[in-house]
């Protein structure tokens, strides 16, 4: 069987792809870019230009009227460009279309707490579903399905300067466990560079299929990219805006497929979190001493849980009995592969 060799990520139309054929090349890649073309259009012929002070008001709206727990989730995705400490970006002031004095930034915030039927307020001022209704074959058996979760990652990025792009997080992958999230470009422009995983390169090599070593994909508006961010390394910039007025905005949600269904309401699994964490860049098998003298538990960069089923590292003291002082170190429990987050075995008897 020839190999097929993947030289730009999948890309397909919002308006004419059938739902079968995005199963089919998403289980291949796990990354497709759906484009909302000028055809996807008929009725109205060409694309809209998004309203941005619109939405940013509508987002402030929506921030102000969320539970105080999703408000806590506001998160600086990058420093400034006018180098202000993170904390400067007041998100009533950043979200605001009528600050004159508008600080350049990238942050972000979750909407999962519904009390406030937040979720419900932001929705509505989108006028189209995050995936399209993806074109069915009249006799073709449903068994494919696209589920999205009701947690909303929403990102506000905005970039003064006419040359220079606004950087996001460094390159990092996500601890996720369902099939991927899809972010859709409400307005302006966001620029992914993605790489793949050890995993995926190995899985895309048992479907005959050859990933290159990086991709760019930049997102306009109404552009959807379905992504796991677990297999794919990831990072994102703010592209210079072309219009003055013209702030990128997008969220995110997971997405369940082949019939799988999303998680109950408030389980671990359907919630989402801005987690700081350490990972794996390389394959690491069981026993590798990864911290010798190991600093204090809990300044390790580490997630933790009291789970032994999924913790992958502990803690353990190395040096001889009665040896003063006394040594530590973080020693893999399990082989931890590429991109894989340190789970450290939150037990204090070391």
């Amino acid at each position: 069987m020839m190999s097929a060799s993947i030289k730009t990520i999948p890309t397909l139309d919002c308006g004419s792809t059938i739902l079968k054929e995005f199963c089919n090349i998403y289980a291949s890649t796990s990354c497709v870019l759906l484009v909302q073309t000028a055809t996807t259009h008929t009725k109205k012929k060409c694309k809209r230009k998004v309203d941005t002070n619109h939405h940013l008001e509508y987002l402030l709206q929506v921030f102000q009227s969320a539970s105080p727990k999703d408000q806590e989730s506001w998160c600086v995705e990058t420093a400034t460009a006018k180098n202000e400490t993170n904390s400067c970006i007041n998100p009533t002031d950043f979200l605001s279309p009528s600050n004159e004095h508008q600080a350049d930034g990238y942050c972000s915030f979750i909407l999962q707490d519904d009390t406030n039927q937040a979720i419900l307020k932001f929705t509505d001022s989108i006028d189209t579903p995050i995936f399209p209704i993806l074109k069915q074959e009249d006799d073709a058996p449903h068994n494919n399905s696209i589920q999205t979760s009701r947690p909303m990652w929403i990102f506000v990025g905005r970039n003064s300067s006419k040359t220079t792009a606004l950087e996001g997080r460094s390159e990092h992958t996500d601890n996720i466990q369902h099939d991927g999230t899809v972010h859709y470009q409400i307005s302006g422009t966001k620029t992914w560079y993605i790489r793949p995983t050890q995993e995926l390169l190995n899985q895309c090599k048992m479907k005959n299929v050859i990933l290159e070593d990086s991709y760019k994909v930049t997102l306009s508006e109404g552009d959807r990219l379905v992504i796991n961010t677990r297999l794919w390394w990831h990072r994102t910039e703010i592209p210079p805006q072309q219009d003055d007025n013209n702030v990128s905005i997008s969220y995110a949600q997971d997405v369940y497929l082949d019939g799988r269904k999303v998680p109950a309401e408030g389980t671990e699994e359907e919630v989402m979190s801005n987690v700081e964490g350490a990972w794996a860049v390389g394959f690491i098998p069981k026993g590798t001493q990864l911290l010798t003298d190991a600093p204090s538990v809990d300044e390790l960069p580490m997630q933790r849980t009291n789970d032994k089923e999924k913790a992958n590292c502990k803690l353990v003291v190395v040096s001889e009995e009665g040896e003063e002082p006394v040594q530590t170190a973080v020693v893999t429990l399990r082989d931890i592969q590429e991109s894989e987050f340190f789970i450290l075995l939150d037990d204090k008897q070391v």
